[in-house]
């Protein structure tokens, strides 16, 4: 009879048994105690070393905290990602390589904070320059007029223009949906203030689909769109 500590077997991987054999079964028992039937326990060579390999990967996943979660970051290797806060839910990040926490809300606005030309009776894409809020990576500034959609599901969509004061001829704004659900708005044009338009609805969109902001005008010459146009996004849920 071999008779090896089970430290000894963790240590060093190559300790041989001579008198084990694939399916054998191995007596582990406290040697500093008499052998006692009712401290016998009987576990396979194949139990032995499942339980050796998990034991060696203990390290890998120390400094975990109730309500951490493990993943795998690549084959046979494990990472730990930290507990979010209250409410937040999990997501995969933008590479499609691991899980990370998330705020609730998923939604975008974005809004120029300059003065944009508008030529007559030109149809015209809003170009935005600040990202007020985008918790999902719906804005791109390398595409500025556009808001892309990255989460399947129903939402509440938006924007506001403010055209320069004219009195001459009318005003209108599209919030062009590349999934449906596109929202018009029309007005004559104020004397004496700037004229202004706003359009709000609900509209199914997939991933992929994107929302602009188109304005016209016909003064009859250039007009500028001022203050601080906005198009916004809220998920309010799955179709």
């Amino acid at each position: 009879m071999v008779i090896r500590k089970f430290s000894e077997l963790i240590a060093d991987g190559d300790t041989n048994l001579a008198i084990t054999a694939v399916g054998d079964y191995l007596l582990i028992y406290d040697v500093s105690e008499p052998l006692d039937v009712n401290k016998v326990k009987v576990v396979s060579i194949q139990d032995l070393m499942k339980f050796t390999t998990e034991t060696a990967r203990q390290p890998m996943v120390t400094g975990q905290a109730a309500g951490d979660l493990f993943y795998a970051s690549a084959a046979g290797v494990l990472a730990r990602l930290a507990k979010g806060t209250a409410g937040q839910t999990l997501k995969m990040n933008a590479g499609a390589t691991a899980p990370e926490w998330n705020n609730n809300f998923i939604g975008a606005q974005i809004r120029r904070n300059s003065d944009q030309a508008i030529a007559n009776i030109t149809d015209t894409n809003i170009s935005f320059t600040v990202e007020y809020q985008d918790t999902y990576g719906m804005f791109d500034a390398g595409s500025p007029t556009q808001l892309t959609i990255q989460k399947t599901g129903t939402y509440l969509i938006g924007g506001s223009v403010s055209f320069q004061s004219n009195a001459t001829g009318m005003r209108s704004v599209v919030l062009e949906s590349s999934g449906g659900g596109t929202l018009y708005a029309a007005a004559n044009a104020v004397n004496g203030g700037a004229t202004n338009l706003n359009l709000s609805g609900y509209a199914k969109l997939t991933i992929g689909d994107t929302l602009k902001l188109l304005v016209r005008q016909n003064s009859g010459g250039s007009l500028n769109i001022v203050g601080y146009p906005a198009l916004w996004a809220v998920f309010i849920g799955a179709e």
